[in-house]
C-alpha cells in the first residue's frame, strides 16, 4: 500500500480486521470495511478501534448488482463464510444487503486513487465485475485478490483483463504473471514457487 498516494482503502471481507489493523494506511486515505456476517460486526469495530483505524462500516455482501445476497454464515469458522451460487443452498443461509463497489465510490469526487483488498470465498470476480466504473475513472489503483478459491472461468477472465503479479516465494519479491500460460502459472503454484492465495492486480498495460 506505499507504493503510491492511495487516498482510497475498500476492504472488501473485512472478516475480524485484521488486514486493516496490520499495515500501515495512507495518511487522510478514506478507509472502507466491509463485512456481511453480523456475528463478526462487533469483534470488526473492536479490532479497528484498538489499531486507531478511522474506517466506515459496511455491513452487506459485494457482487456485480444490487439487491439481497444467500448468504452461508459459519458461526463456527467466519472465514469460510461466503456468497452461496445460483441453485445452492444450506441450512445456514441468510438474507443480507448486496452492494457493488461502484455503488459504495460513485460519490467520490476528485482523483480516484485505490487500494483494495478481496477476500469472499470465490465470489472475487463478481466484485471486481461490480467494480469496473471505478476502476476504469481510478488514476490507479492496486487490488490484492484471494484467486484460490475462485472457478478456473474467474481465473481466465482476471488474467485476461488485468496485469496480474505474483509472490516469488524464494526471493519474496512480487514477479508479473501476464502473458505466461495458465498451465504454466499452475505449475508454479503447485510446486509453490508462486505463493498460491492470493496475487495483485492492476491496470492492463501497467507493466509495459
Amino acid at each position: 500500500m506505499n507504493e503510491a498516494p492511495w487516498n482510497h482503502v475498500v476492504d472488501v471481507g473485512s472478516n475480524y480486521g485484521e488486514m486493516l489493523a496490520n499495515v500501515q494506511l495512507p495518511v487522510g486515505a478514506e478507509v472502507t470495511a466491509i463485512e456481511p456476517n453480523s456475528v463478526i460486526r462487533p469483534h470488526l469495530k473492536r479490532t479497528l478501534k484498538e489499531a486507531g483505524v478511522d474506517a466506515r462500516f459496511v455491513w452487506a455482501a459485494v457482487s456485480d448488482s444490487l439487491g439481497k445476497a444467500r448468504f452461508l454464515r459459519d458461526d463456527k469458522w467466519s472465514g469460510t463464510s461466503r456468497v452461496l451460487q445460483p441453485g445452492e443452498t444450506s441450512e445456514y443461509l441468510v438474507e443480507v444487503p448486496q452492494v457493488t463497489v461502484d455503488s459504495l465510490l460513485e460519490s467520490t469526487r476528485g482523483t480516484l486513487r485505490l487500494a483494495m483488498k478481496i477476500d469472499v470465498e470465490g465470489h472475487e470476480a463478481a466484485v471486481l465485475r461490480g467494480a469496473q466504473r471505478s476502476l476504469e475513472r481510478a488514476a490507479n489503483y492496486s487490488i490484492l485478490v484471494e484467486i484460490k478459491h475462485i472457478p478456473q472461468s474467474d481465473q481466465a477472465w482476471i488474467f485476461t483483463n488485468f496485469d496480474v503479479f505474483g509472490l516469488d516465494v524464494k526471493s519474496e519479491r512480487l514477479v508479473c504473471l501476464t502473458g505466461i500460460s495458465q498451465e504454466e502459472i499452475m505449475r508454479m503454484i503447485q510446486t509453490e514457487e508462486i505463493y498460491a492465495q492470493d496475487v495483485i492486480i492492476k491496470r492492463k498495460g501497467y507493466r509495459r
